[in-house]
């Protein structure tokens, strides 16, 4: 199982929004000096608890010592499930085998992994860095594992934005409720009210 991230490796719970993975928990840029952390990254479950998520520094007499966000902790290994690449095989979380593929609205993140549950308002996808919780509304879901498989957003390519006298040429890139995402030469992404303009184009939403 791959764990991708574009931008970041992230670890803890994280929220993908339209333009930035946002996380609470430790949080590893992916650059060379935190790449061994990175890939020890682990997190250790209890029954149906969030459990904690860090670096797995060691696994020996049925002890495990890991680095969290609150320092250093000392988890008996009896009765724990562990997720990620770095887990003791005898200790990992064992799911059946539902990959999924997580992108951001706007498609600049994507992540992958197994999904272990969705709830009301969440993925929780066990990756090879740990267990990540993702919004369910800020994404869109491919794979076998996902509730409803939802396919690419059809949409992206050149659209004119027209409001009166006002147009706006460009690369469509991202829709939410309210606003179209425009990729502009010599300006970069800008923001349309949906309300406001009208899509002409090959590259807008299907009606």
């Amino acid at each position: 199982m791959k764990h991708l991230v574009q931008k970041t490796l992230v670890v803890g719970k994280c929220l993908l929004l339209s333009t930035a993975l946002v996380c609470t928990g430790s949080f590893a840029a992916a650059q060379t000096d935190t790449g061994t952390r990175a890939e020890n990254t682990v997190t250790i479950k209890f029954d149906e608890s969030d459990g904690i998520t860090g670096e797995l520094l060691s696994f020996s007499n049925n002890t495990l010592r890991l680095n969290s966000s609150v320092g250093t902790v000392t988890i008996p290994a009896d009765d724990v499930t562990c997720i990620g690449a770095a887990c003791p095989e005898s200790l990992r979380l064992q799911v059946a085998s539902s990959p999924i593929v997580l992108t951001s609205i706007d498609g600049a993140i994507t992540l992958a992994g197994d999904l272990i549950a969705v709830t009301d308002t969440e993925y929780v996808v066990a990756t090879a860095a740990g267990e990540l919780r993702i919004e369910i509304d800020k994404v869109t879901c491919q794979g076998e594992g996902c509730v409803v498989e939802v396919s690419a957003p059809a949409f992206g390519g050149p659209v004119v934005l027209s409001n009166g006298a006002t147009e706006i040429a460009g690369n469509l890139v991202g829709v939410d409720e309210n606003s179209y995402l425009v990729e502009v030469e010599n300006l970069g992404a800008i923001r349309v009210q949906l309300e406001t303009f009208t899509c002409t184009g090959d590259g807008c939403p299907a009606n």
